[in-house]
């Protein structure tokens, strides 16, 4: 009899270790399947804030006229990171202090680069988290610009260049003065001052772009950490900086450094008396911290390096 007290013991006492058992089973893998939802959600946010995030830099060209690039190509050969910084080239040329953000042991002693590693970190961060965006007036530069930015895109650098002079209006033909000797156009502008022989001097009619309407569209929603500028436009500063100032972007929560070349055979004919004096001390009504005016003006390989970009 008391054996079979003992069996029956036994048995009750396995049936309620496999209940149990069961029972733990049964949350391990509830909590398992939950896991993996909650991953999986986590995953696809992230996907689609990357997408989200690509959508916003494609857009970037969207309300511009004539980009050098095509704006539906934006991001292609892109990291998927955001634009965590924003180089700002005002005034292109050649396109050198681009190549200069993205390939500095290229141009060793320029005076730009210690200023670049300040606000971008080191060559392999800007890399893979700057966004540059270049404007360029003179249709003579276009082609390389546009093969610039082809070569950059192919390695992953994000580079988009602008064929529109740099204004406070949107969308309006202006006259683009320049130099017929290739070898030394570097003044082309709005203005034929700094064009020594007029009688061979070459017009172009480009459109122009709103810088203001530019930074607020289009720099601004990608919410970088940093934006770099350089403004270097040929005597269109004294209108385009007042501009600036009156919209209230040369705060340093909009654009963080800012190097100016002010073109002093321009202010006459601009009817200016504006200068880096007084620049600052306009800023200073926006009631804000104002953008570090950065006191360097770098225009060293003018002529470019030897190295192709797309090397």
């Amino acid at each position: 009899m008391m054996c079979v007290t003992r069996n029956n013991w036994l048995r009750y006492l396995t049936i309620i270790l496999i209940i149990l058992c069961v029972f733990f089973v049964n949350i391990y893998v509830r909590d398992n399947i939950k896991n993996e939802a909650l991953e999986k959600e986590s995953f696809l946010k992230q996907r689609q804030d990357r997408h989200d995030k690509r959508n916003s830099v494609s857009n970037v060209a969207d309300n511009l006229h004539t980009p050098v690039s095509n704006a539906g190509d934006e991001t292609k050969g892109a990291h998927e990171e955001e634009c965590r910084y924003v180089y700002l080239d005002l005034g292109s040329n050649k396109g050198v202090q681009i190549r200069k953000l993205f390939e500095p042991a290229l141009y060793p002693g320029a005076e730009i680069l210690p200023y670049f590693d300040k606000i971008f970190g080191n060559v392999e961060q800007r890399r893979k988290y700057a966004c540059a965006f270049g404007f360029e007036a003179n249709p003579r530069h276009f082609t390389r610009l546009k093969y610039i930015e082809d070569a950059y895109k192919r390695k992953g650098f994000r580079v988009t260049f602008f064929k529109n002079a740099v204004s406070n209006e949107q969308n309006k033909n202006v006259t683009i003065f320049s130099e017929t000797n290739f070898d030394l156009d570097w003044g082309a502008g709005i203005l034929d001052v700094a064009i020594h022989n007029k009688a061979n001097m070459t017009r172009y009619e480009v459109p122009t772009v709103d810088i203001v309407k530019f930074i607020n569209e289009e720099i601004k929603p990608l919410n970088p950490k940093a934006v770099f500028v350089k403004m270097d436009i040929e005597g269109s500063e004294y209108t385009v900086l007042p501009h600036m100032v009156k919209n209230k972007v040369l705060c340093k929560n909009v654009l963080t450094s800012m190097v100016v070349e002010m073109h002093g055979w321009a202010k006459e004919q601009m009817k200016s008396e504006l200068d880096l004096k007084k620049l600052k001390q306009s800023m200073k009504a926006q009631i804000c911290a104002p953008t570090e005016i950065v006191p360097v003006d770098d225009e060293s390989y003018k002529d470019d390096v030897e190295v192709d970009p797309g090397a």
